[in-house]
């Protein structure tokens, strides 16, 4: 509760500060249409900032908000892609991604980075004095560089200090008269005698609109008993804009009293993973839907809860009706309500034997489990919630190793565990193994490994399904386009790309890689290559167990 106050004074104060220095001006000469809000819930993080269109094209100019000086270039081929961090002396720092370029004051200061450790990418943080600017001075052109989905700028605010994301909004109010609406609503025994319509699984509600701003459930009153969470999907909107955004603010009230308060215009990017207690993890991962569980796991530290009663959680234990009222709010102060009735009703449940091969693991403690074939070991406080773990083997026509079934996929873990599988096959290079888990959607994905001693080991974040794989294929290289601007389309079916490098005449050369395509592209440049002859440009990849491919051209430029 005390990081909870702590957190609602900082963002008073950080909208008392914002209403008395207006100094900040707009990154862009457009309009701040989002096509993402800050807090918004993604897979495994929550977005850090504003996604703002940039009328769907490439190239609108990239301005400092305000005096500062940049304080980091990050250049990717993945996450924020071309970026910039400007530091000013009033405590914030703003954050430009997703950039097609930069100015040449700043490009040339990143190239020579790049050129001194021959990286395209580089992470490069810099002194006060190395590059100031002014409010309103242009930085950098609008893109779609790194992870991006499409033309759009993403723009962050953050406490210089602490780094901590700030919601943008309260430095930029952004016109908005809509409401958040609610979709579907989900309610979860959470006790082994718990029951929702009579049934002790979770179950899931349409909403309906019943008058402007006013939700309910088809379902008016639903029958429970014992110890229930909720959780709900919903989205806001906006005027002018088909997109759907996150919710800012939500309260739950239960006969009349405040009962769950969740709030975020501020979090650490420390914790951030932990929204996969927030939401309804396995709902999100067997069927895509995001919902926002109403009630806390044991694990969850997040300080976006003004207000909780207990866990949140709902525990009807009288045959009674139980009126719920639900509260979305946007930043603008819109509001819509969803009301609903939950009646008390017990009815006897047939007690479900626990399966034998079922161990109890502990989230406080350290967990492990290993028979021979595979170890597995959960440190403490990765887990949510205490687990009743499940484990499976069956052999693999591969013969590499054993399937190992770990528990249910669809647990994630705060922090990393170990891994370790015994290897059955002794005449393979072990060098080209690695460790594949089930992917969600099929299909194997890598999660490396090491081998040694006849194990491989490797550490993951998610439990679910792994074996062991063999990679003896070497990326693939194909020449797109030749001349002044060489690109290529490169891939990899096994462990992916881990490294790349390019050369002019045997010399690094800056090769632009775009993950998310799967291309590089390199431009000759007239300040390192000689104009007016033939030249070699070579490439070179190597995937995550060290297969590699060439691809050398005679260019002339």
């Amino acid at each position: 509760m005390r990081k909870s106050l702590l957190l609602v004074l900082l963002g008073v104060f950080a909208s008392v500060r914002a209403a008395q220095d207006p100094s900040f001006v707009a990154p862009m000469p457009i309009a701040m249409d989002l096509s993402a809000n800050f807090g918004e819930l993604r897979a495994n993080h929550f977005h850090s900032g504003l996604d703002l269109k940039t009328q769907q094209a490439i190239g609108q100019p990239v301005s400092s908000i305000d005096d500062g000086y940049v304080s980091r270039i990050n250049i990717s081929p993945s996450g924020y892609g071309n970026c910039l961090y400007v530091a000013h002396p009033n405590g914030y720092t703003s954050v430009y991604a997703h950039l097609d370029r930069f100015l040449p004051f700043i490009d040339s200061i990143a190239k020579k980075e790049q050129y001194r450790r021959e990286s395209f990418a580089i992470d490069l943080f810099l002194e006060p004095d190395a590059i100031p600017v002014k409010r309103g001075q242009q930085l950098a052109y609008s893109g779609n560089s790194g992870s991006s989905g499409g033309p759009h700028l993403h723009f962050e605010i953050r406490d210089t200090r602490t780094q901590d994301p700030i919601d943008p909004q309260i430095f930029f109010p952004i016109a908005d008269n809509m409401a958040p609406r609610p979709r579907r609503f989900r309610l979860l025994p959470l006790q082994s005698q718990g029951l929702v319509r009579g049934k002790a699984s979770a179950q899931n509600f349409d909403v309906v609109l019943l008058q402007a701003g006013l939700y309910g459930l088809k379902s008016d009153t639903i029958e429970a008993w014992g110890k229930i969470g909720m959780a709900v999907k919903a989205y806001d909107h906006m005027p002018l804009q088909s997109n759907i955004y996150g919710i800012y603010r939500l309260q739950v009230y239960v006969d009349g009293n405040l009962h769950f308060e969740y709030l975020n215009d501020r979090f650490s990017f420390d914790q951030t993973r932990m929204i996969n207690s927030l939401i309804d993890y396995p709902m999100w991962y067997q069927k895509g839907e995001v919902f926002m569980r109403t009630y806390l796991l044991p694990g969850n530290q997040l300080p976006l809860y003004p207000f909780v009663s207990g866990d949140g959680s709902l525990l009807i234990d009288e045959q009674r009706d139980y009126s719920v009222r639900m509260i979305f709010s946007d930043r603008a102060g819109n509001q819509s309500q969803l009301r609903f009735v939950v009646r008390g009703v017990r009815k006897p449940l047939k007690p479900q034997p626990e399966r034998a091969s079922q161990t109890c693991f502990v989230r406080q403690d350290t967990n492990r489990f290993e028979n021979g074939e595979v170890f597995l070991q959960i440190p403490p406080k990765a887990l949510y919630e205490d687990l009743q773990f499940d484990y499976a083997r069956m052999a693999d026509s591969l013969g590499l190793s054993d399937v190992h079934h770990l528990g249910q996929a669809y647990v994630p873990l705060q922090q990393y565990a170990d891994l370790r599988i015994r290897l059955h096959a002794d005449s393979v290079d072990t060098s080209k193994l690695y460790v594949a888990r089930g992917g969600r959607k099929g299909g194997w994905e890598s999660v490396g490994g090491r081998c040694s001693d006849g194990w491989i080991q490797t550490r993951v974040r998610e439990l679910g399904t792994f074996k062991v794989l063999c990679d003896t294929v070497a990326p693939t290289i194909r020449l797109l386009n030749k001349g002044a601007q060489m690109r290529y389309k490169i891939g990899d079916t096994g462990t992916g790309i881990a490294s790349y490098r390019g050369t002019v005449d045997g010399q690094w050369a800056l090769f632009v890689y775009d993950a998310k395509n799967a291309t590089l592209r390199y431009n000759f440049d007239a300040k390192r290559v000689q104009r007016g002859k033939m030249h070699t440009v070579a490439l070179e990849l190597t995937d995550g167990v060290g297969n590699r491919q060439t691809h050398s051209v005679e260019v002339w430029w």
